[in-house]
């Protein structure tokens, strides 16, 4: 559904179909986002998940690098191109290496250690694979459990980590539609503000790394979202200050400081519970509420643009 969802996205000409294609789309990707963490933490103990939960989330980062390349040569050079405008090239050259891994990783990803399609692994070095997690996670065969989805719900720390997650989804969401906007509200032309995004984008994922890199040594979470929450907040009060480079150092701060804080917050959600339904909920949960607010991020940024 989300392949039929990006192509057909191709095909739209009027802003009502986009998003009621774009609504589809959201639906059916939302796992996504609590999934990774929960598949990684079949595979990691809990002194590895913020640097592996870290390592997907840091490839965002070089995909909005690299978007603001991609965007700037799309716009320039393929308007009307073989009967199609720049924005449907956009999506064909960003969505078809998706759908290509997406579909790959279909056959070739394994869903656990113990499974029958891991090819990769020798023998023992799969029974090493499951022995090292013995303890850490629920077994695949315990399937639903209603008694642990009804623990999820009532355990307090999974609506502490949802509220975290609220505050960082909020400034996440204007970073990733607003950027180019922001920067061009500095005075910068189109194509002069899509090529600025790059910095920004590289800053946080060497933020990402250092940071899962340093909450996993120490194993103190909750400190390294509280200094990244810090810095992102930091970076929003520059962007009312004068100078324009100053408001520019903003936005790189801000984006260090979110896309360092979320993965480490993902991590420790999923730390945090024992029981396969248990972790799943409360990943799901810690990720729904954030989400369910990134709208709020969108009409708070907008109003900001008109301000800076």
């Amino acid at each position: 559904m989300m392949i039929s969802s990006e192509f057909l996205i191709l095909c739209v000409y009027v802003k009502d179909g986009i998003c009621r294609l774009r609504f589809f789309l959201g639906v059916f990707e939302a796992g996504i986002g609590p999934g990774v963490p929960l598949y990684l933490s079949f595979w990691y103990e809990r002194d590895e998940m913020a640097k592996r939960v870290s390592a997907y989330f840091s490839f965002s980062t070089i995909a909005g690098a690299l978007g603001g390349l991609v965007a700037y040569a799309t716009f320039t050079n393929l308007q009307h191109t073989l009967g199609l405008k720049s924005w449907q090239w956009l999506f064909i050259i960003e969505g078809v290496p998706t759908i290509l891994t997406g579909l790959l990783s279909f056959f070739i990803l394994p869903d656990y250690p113990a499974s029958a399609s891991l090819k990769w692994l020798t023998e023992d070095e799969k029974a090493l694979a499951i022995d090292r997690m013995q303890g850490n996670i629920s077994r695949r065969d315990e399937g639903f459990d209603m008694k642990q989805f009804k623990d999820a719900i009532a355990d307090y720390k999974n609506w502490l980590t949802a509220l975290i997650s609220l505050g960082l989804h909020v400034p996440l969401t204007s970073f990733l539609f607003f950027l180019p906007t922001f920067i061009q509200s500095m005075g910068f032309s189109v194509m002069t503000s899509q090529l600025m995004t790059i910095p920004p984008y590289l800053a946080a994922f060497v933020a990402i790394l250092i940071a899962s890199s340093s909450a996993d040594r120490t194993m103190q979470r909750g400190l390294h979202i509280f200094v990244l929450s810090g810095i992102a907040a930091f970076g929003y009060v520059l962007a009312f200050i004068p100078s324009i480079w100053g408001k520019y150092i903003g936005i790189v701060l801000t984006g260090m400081g979110v896309y360092g804080a979320l993965p480490i917050l993902m991590a420790w959600t999923a730390d945090n519970q024992y029981g396969h339904t248990k972790r799943a909920t409360g990943l799901a949960l810690t990720n729904m509420i954030g989400q369910s607010f990134s709208m709020l991020g969108t009409q708070v940024c907008y109003k900001l643009s008109a301000w800076i």
